[in-house]
């Protein structure tokens, strides 16, 4: 999977913030979602993730990588 494609769909979407904001705040991530989502590698998912997620779409960020 992508970075950032923490439902694992395929792509990187709204739904992908939507599933990670929901199951962050459950504390019922996954060990691979939390792997995914963590897109900025320090190795904790947490709302920072989350924003800079949605900063890559809106075009703030250029790439997850």
């Amino acid at each position: 999977y992508k970075n950032g494609d923490v439902n694992k769909d395929g792509i990187v979407d709204v739904s992908d913030v939507i599933y990670a904001m929901n199951k962050l705040s459950k504390g019922t991530l996954t060990d691979e979602e939390k792997n995914i989502g963590n897109v900025n590698y320090d190795n904790i998912f947490d709302v920072a993730d989350i924003i800079k997620i949605m900063r890559y779409l809106s075009g703030k960020v250029a790439s997850l990588s």
